[in-house]
C-alpha cells in the first residue's frame, strides 16, 4: 500500500512509519525542512 505522512519525526509519526515500513509498505514522508531528510531515511 501507498502512504503519506506527515509531522514525519514526531512522537506518533516516527514509530508509526517504522511500523509501516517494517511490513512492506510504501511510505511517502513530507516534512517542512529539508535539513531531516537523513534523519526521516535512518
Amino acid at each position: 500500500m501507498k502512504i503519506a505522512v506527515t509531522g514525519s519525526l514526531g512522537n506518533i509519526s516516527k514509530p508509526f512509519m517504522k511500523e509501516l515500513v517494517q511490513k512492506g509498505h510504501s511510505v511517502t514522508v513530507m516534512s517542512s525542512n529539508a535539513d531531516r531528510q537523513k534523519d526521516i531515511e535512518a
